[in-house]
């Protein structure tokens, strides 16, 4: 597809696309994040490319460094760097 072409899959189904290739609801991934606490997020890189003038786009990859604790009173925290594109 064309950069300047919004794509109907994106514009109206968004989600997180995970390391399987499927693409999960934004609602599941909220749902799964219920069983974290003390969530921290870091920004660790970010660039933002310019992909079209008419209509402006552009295409941002971002770095983010997440970490949290379990609710369920389980040891340890669960750590993971994710990159992003957006």
């Amino acid at each position: 597809m064309h950069p300047c072409k919004r794509s109907s899959r994106a514009s109206s189904n968004p989600g997180i696309l995970i390391p399987n290739g499927q693409l999960m609801s934004l609602e599941t991934h909220e749902a799964r994040h219920l069983g974290f606490r003390d969530q921290s997020h870091e920004w660790k890189a970010m660039t933002v490319t310019p992909i079209c003038e008419k209509p402006q786009r552009a295409l941002a990859n971002e770095i983010v460094a997440w970490e949290a604790s379990f609710t369920d009173g389980r040891p340890g925290r669960i750590k993971s760097v994710v990159g992003e594109t957006g």
